[in-house]
């Protein structure tokens, strides 16, 4: 070997060393499927259970969480052992149970609890001992189109309160229709855990706050994983999480219970979302 090649050779190499040894690998990011738009996430030591504690077997149209599951989320037993934060979109059956979160974090002396005002209400209407909590509660009251960080146990949070997607129904008295969902307090949560960051929708769907993310309240963020409703795939979604999210993964959420429905959904939805990732049933974990 001559020595202009002995040379080259020995830049790459150190070349390679460098970027080795200077690019910080972030962690990766597990996530088990609980049921509806409920989730447990895990990166490194972290783990944050989000939309997952609720109770109601009549539900039809969604999965909810068997009754060993529903055990081990409320005595916080493995997978749900030393979960460091609980998170809630919003007060609707299908994300929230107050008597099922009250068990968890009596389970649970370290966890702290973030949700609407809504659903801290609920919470503490149904315990009479609720004040025993402390700070571990919080209910930050924001209005329409106002967030709040904070950081907790480690983890970085930002509670963003958008529009809950609209419910209309019609008034029999005077035949005009409202929507039933309007002040609903639902929060759109992003979730940064060592470099990682998530985003998780709630019951929100993005064209609907569209200006939202086009202002200085929402910056550009690059997200490892987004978690969307199934039906929000206009191409004003796409835009949005284009242009102002930039996820390596979107995981589809608020399916039907009926198998053979989820995956007529998933083949159309991958063909929208190529980076899609659809969980069939829950407990069904993946590592993004």
């Amino acid at each position: 070997m001559n020595t202009m090649r002995r040379s080259l050779v020995v830049i790459a190499t150190v070349a390679f060393i460098t970027i080795a040894c200077g690019a910080a690998e972030q962690p990766s990011t597990h996530v088990t499927y609980v049921a509806n738009e409920g989730f447990l996430i895990q990166v490194g030591s972290k783990k944050v259970l989000i939309d997952a504690i609720f109770n109601d077997e009549t539900i039809n149209y969604a999965h909810v969480p068997d009754p060993e599951t529903l055990k081990c989320l409320e005595k916080g037993e493995p997978p749900f052992d030393d979960i460091d934060l609980i998170l809630v979109a919003h007060k609707h059956r299908d994300h929230f149970a107050a008597d099922s979160v009250s068990r968890h974090l009596s389970s649970n002396p370290t966890g702290v609890l973030l949700a609407p005002t809504q659903a801290v209400e609920l919470l503490a209407a149904s315990d009479p001992e609720f004040e025993r909590y402390g700070e571990r509660v919080k209910g930050p009251d924001l209005q329409l189109y106002r967030s709040v960080e904070m950081t907790v146990r480690g983890i970085r949070v930002e509670a963003h309160r958008l529009r809950h997607s609209a419910y209309m129904v019609k008034d029999p008295s005077t035949g005009k229709s409202h929507n039933r969902h309007e002040e609903i307090e639902n929060i759109v949560y992003l979730i940064e855990i060592d470099g990682v960051k998530l985003f998780h929708v709630g019951d929100a769907i993005l064209p609907r706050d569209a200006g939202y993310f086009t202002g200085e309240s929402f910056p550009k963020q690059d997200v490892r994983v987004a978690f969307l409703e199934y039906f929000d795939w206009s191409d004003e979604t796409q835009e949005i999480l284009h242009s102002r999210l930039s996820p390596d993964h979107v995981v589809i959420m608020h399916l039907p219970p009926q198998a053979e429905q989820i995956e007529e959904l998933a083949r159309r939805l991958i063909e929208v979302y190529p980076n899609a990732f659809v969980f069939r049933k829950p407990m069904e974990a993946h590592s993004f």
